[in-house]
């Protein structure tokens, strides 16, 4: 089996982000996916191939997205940074890499003209109670943006960034990326990595290896670590939990506008929850969230609040993959304490009762290989060679949207590699010199 200088656990935002330093500077990468390629999305019946529902506990999920692209092809879109002053205070300056990573993907504050009359209402209402709601840092470009409000389903125009655009940029460079291997565990000699085994369409494999990148995902990782000699992995699990609060209205809603378009976050450090505008346009997607009560109200006479908390790390992520969580005390006084605030602005926003609470759902899996726990600095593990680039690394939970923060992270990690391939003369212009010196 042919080896390899890195290989690439992952092609989400981490592993695509970290392809993409490494690619300028080497032709001997290779990147494994676990799952298989999805292009046709945008319906609801789809997300049955790929969404990973995890139940918690009763009335409690998390999720994520078995695809090539990662859970981040679901998003809802949203570029806000986080965790950068606790990043900071561990020694790492992402300044410039947030820089780079909001301009080469397009974050851009959602426009006043994209807003519907729902979230005007609730931008004024918030003013009333002090509550100040800016608009959300979006991966969207909005001159091609529909508005349909089904950016978790896969965006049909194109307007959403995803990884798999970057993934595509990859191919297109030559980088190879097989689908529908499992890496199984990273085999190390000396403390030192030398390869991966692997479960692909071919039967069980070996892949040798002078680095190993794990960028699987926090559910994921943790699984290869325990795999890999790391019994510690796997603690420390936050999800991110989130409530959708709806009040009744007489025609009031954010239809018509991307989900979560406006941000509501000064509470966050005291308080440790945020709030954003969100509709499920879907009645399907209503029902599961709300249950049959939803059926009596249509999308446009509901304005709904999310209520994303911060959570404490309580939970685990077992070798055979499974995940146990539960809501931890803290975790409901946040909740309880957010849902309270919310249904406040809707009701000043013009809603009424019955004020209707969707079940709790987590869709940012994170802190399952910390820094300064499994990973260093620098994301190396105690193993040389061994690198994490996904959320798994998360010092604590960070309560909001992680995308751009994973991919400042892992483009942070592919300029360090870069360097050290400078410096042990790995890059592709040294190996053709030698090769042409040869």
């Amino acid at each position: 089996m042919r080896g390899y200088d890195f290989v690439i656990v992952g092609t989400g935002v981490g592993g695509t982000a970290v392809a993409r330093e490494l690619a300028r500077h080497t032709d001997s990468l290779l990147m494994l996916e676990c799952a298989r390629e999805y292009r046709d999305l945008g319906g609801a019946l789809g997300m049955l191939r790929y969404l990973d529902e995890r139940r918690l506990e009763r009335g409690v999920y998390a999720h994520r997205a078995l695809m090539a692209g990662g859970t981040a092809v679901l998003s809802c879109a949203n570029g806000p940074r986080c965790l950068e002053e606790e990043l900071s205070g561990l020694g790492i300056d992402l300044g410039e890499d947030f820089a780079e990573v909001e301009r080469e993907i397009g974050v851009t504050p959602t426009p006043a003209s994209a807003l519907s009359p729902g979230s005007l209402a609730l931008i004024a209402a918030g003013r009333v109670l002090g509550v100040t709601f800016r608009p959300m840092p979006k991966m969207i470009d909005f001159v091609r943006c529909r508005a349909c409000g089904l950016c978790m389903l896969g965006c049909r125009s194109g307007a959403k960034w995803t990884p798999l655009q970057w993934l595509d940029e990859l191919v297109a460079q030559g980088v190879r990326v097989c689908l529908q291997t499992r890496v199984e565990r990273v085999r190390h000699h000396g403390g030192r990595v030398i390869g991966v085994e692997v479960l692909g369409p071919d039967g069980a494999g070996f892949i040798p290896a002078r680095h190993v990148i794990l960028a699987a995902g926090a559910l994921a990782t943790p699984v290869i670590l325990q795999r890999s000699g790391f019994p510690d992995a796997g603690t420390h699990l936050a999800v991110d939990p989130a409530a959708i609060v709806y009040g009744i209205t007489e025609g009031l809603s954010t239809v018509g506008e991307p989900v979560m378009s406006l941000i509501a976050d000064d509470m966050h450090k005291s308080r440790g929850f945020l709030l954003s505008p969100f509709s499920e346009n879907l009645t399907a997607g209503r029902v599961v969230t709300l249950g049959l009560r939803s059926l009596r109200y249509p999308a446009r006479r509901m304005l709904g609040l999310m209520v994303k908390i911060k959570d404490d790390c309580s939970g685990r992520v077992l070798p055979d993959g499974r995940a146990t969580k539960r809501m931890t005390r803290g975790d409901r006084a946040r909740m309880a304490d957010g849902t309270g605030l919310a249904k406040q602005i809707l009701r000043v926003a013009g809603a009424r009762e019955p004020f209707l609470v969707g079940r709790v759902n987590g869709g940012h899996p994170c802190c399952t290989a910390g820094i300064g726990r499994i990973v260093d600095h620098d994301l190396q593990t105690r193993i040389r060679g061994l690198y994490v680039a996904d959320a798994s690394v998360f010092p604590e939970s960070p309560g909001k949207p992680t995308i751009v923060t994973i991919a400042a992270l892992a483009k942070r990690l592919g300029k360090y590699l870069v360097a050290r391939m400078t410096d042990t003369g790995l890059t592709r212009e040294r190996r053709r010199a030698a090769v042409c010196a040869a």
